[in-house]
This record gives C-alpha cells, structure tokens and sequence, in this order.
C-alpha cells in the first residue's frame, strides 16, 4: 500500500480513485464494511481504493478536551487498510486552517485537486464515496 502524507503540495492527482474517509481508528466491523465495499468498487472500475484519514485526530485539534483515546497507533490503522485491500492511504495533517474549510473548498479546492474520483450508478445516481454529513451536496460538487 502507497501511503502519502498530505495532498496539499503534490501536483499529481491519484486516478480513477474510489474513496473512502475517515479516522478508521480499530477498524471494527463498520470500518471494515466501509473499506471492503470501496475496495471491491475500485477493484470493478479497475480503480485505485483510496483511504483518507486525519492525524491528528479532528477532535484532538478542534476540542483537545474531549479528544477520543486512540485504539490504534497511525501505523497500526496504516497496516490494518493494508490488509483490507487499500491501494493508497492519504493522511493528511488535521489542522485549525484546514478544519476552516467550507465544504465546496474542501472538495473542490482539495478533493479534486489531487483526486480523480470513479463515480458508481447506485439507484440512478452517481455518488461519491465520502463519508461525511453533506453526502448529497458534496455529490452534486463532485460532478
């Protein structure tokens, strides 16, 4: 597995990617499902499987207080999308600036920029694999 720590200064873009985001701190059995079910679309679009996770983690920066402890160190999280079939593990430095995004510019000016996203027909829409509250507007950025 390829593993790139934060997109912002690479130029190149990682084609025909299927993502999927998140902490995938354990990878317990959702975690698993998530990366499996990315996995096997990237695999149909003879696409790259593409993890994107935060260090550190959002809350640590954004709430220290009430920052979650974590089940796995980075590279233990690293090994386990490994051995769920990741092609690519993006982690990207979780920042103040970078929590400051809009949701257009973190897709737009961040997604894009560096990922070349495979869209999958799914009930007749084309969705995005993202895991985030505002799946249908980021969907509809994305096409």
């Amino acid at each position: 597995m390829r593993v790139i720590r934060h997109l912002a200064p690479r130029p190149e873009r990682l084609p025909g990617s299927v993502l999927t985001l998140g902490n995938f701190d354990g990878a317990h059995l959702g975690h698993q499902a998530i990366v499996r079910r990315a996995v096997a679309r990237a695999r149909e679009s003879a696409g790259l499987a593409v993890a994107l996770t935060f260090e550190p983690h959002p809350v640590a920066v954004l709430a220290p207080g009430r920052a979650p402890l974590m089940l796995q160190t980075l590279h233990d999280r690293l090994a386990s999308l490994a051995g769920l079939g990741i092609d690519v593990t993006v982690v990207q430095r979780f920042t103040r600036a970078f929590a400051a995004l809009d949701p257009e510019a973190f897709v737009r000016d961040f997604l894009l920029r560096h990922v070349e996203l495979a869209r999958r027909d799914i009930a007749g829409r084309h969705v995005v694999e993202l895991a985030v509250d505002e799946l249908e507007h980021l969907v509809d950025l994305s096409r």
